[in-house]
């Protein structure tokens, strides 16, 4: 049936993107931890430190999640692919109705979880920018702070501290 056809070659526009998601998930590491976390819980000393075993605990939840979601999304492709070749082969034209609802329904989710994935990407990374801007701010007031401690008692002949300490600070994030 034509309408399957056209809806089989859709999906398959998906095979690609499916693979890159799974790349980005990082999905055989999060498997991976998900069986050291939960090798790791069965210790029984775990539960003595309530604040590390619920951070633990929160973080094997939210990699389950992810792992399990991908699961489902990955199976919803192959369950649409056997509702084509089901109604190829039956040449049931009220299939096509329910192909397209599945179809748009995986599209949907698809695009969540794409886009939850690449925003928690893009996050880290703006994370790391401000954990390095933090830094290099923590370390200029250091120096701030030492020249007034000292109170900058030599300075090059016309210049006063907060003038000096301007520019030092201007320098080093510039150099930045």
């Amino acid at each position: 049936m034509v309408e399957l056809d056209q809806i089989k070659y859709n999906l398959s526009q998906y095979d690609t993107p499916m693979k890159d998601l799974k790349s980005a998930l990082d999905f055989e590491s999060k498997k991976k931890q998900i069986a050291e976390l939960s090798m790791y819980m069965e210790d029984p000393n775990f539960w003595n430190d309530a604040e590390k075993s619920s951070k633990i605990t929160k973080q094997l939840k939210n990699l389950q999640d992810t792992v399990k979601e991908y699961d489902a999304l990955e199976q919803q492709f192959e369950d649409i692919l056997t509702l084509i070749d089901m109604g190829n082969e039956e040449n049931d034209p009220s299939m096509v109705e329910e192909v397209q609802a599945e179809f748009a329904d995986f599209k949907d989710k698809f695009e969540v979880l794409h886009t939850a994935t690449l925003l928690s990407d893009q996050f880290d990374e703006l994370l790391d920018l401000c954990i390095k801007l933090c830094v290099k701010l923590i370390i200029v007031n250091m120096i701030m702070i030492i020249f007034v401690s000292i109170q900058c008692s030599v300075l090059p002949a016309g210049k006063e501290a907060p003038v000096l300490m301007a520019e030092i600070r201007n320098l080093f994030i510039a150099k930045q």
